[in-house]
């Protein structure tokens, strides 16, 4: 649903509530947490210089669905076998 990179997040997806659907964004939400830690101020709709961040964030989105691939989660009851 979101991604953080270094002091940087990026928001796909969010619910406002544990009764509320989760909804994707019509475009991603960037917030910076060392100047803004309660995630007020988007940066995307501050000011839209902030795409640069999109790639080193699809980056570590690439690189955990290859790990997923590689290492897949045991099925629900299997006994884990290591790898």
């Amino acid at each position: 649903m979101s991604v953080k990179w270094h002091n940087f997040k990026v928001i796909f997806r969010l619910c406002k509530s544990i009764n509320d659907p989760i909804v994707t964004v019509q475009v991603p939400m960037v917030y910076d947490l060392i100047n803004d830690p309660g995630e007020r101020w988007n940066l995307w709709e501050q000011s839209m210089d902030m795409g640069w961040v999109f790639q080193p964030v699809f980056e570590q989105i690439a690189a955990y669905q290859d790990s997923v691939t590689r290492y897949p989660n045991i099925k629900t009851g299997q006994d884990f076998a290591g790898y």
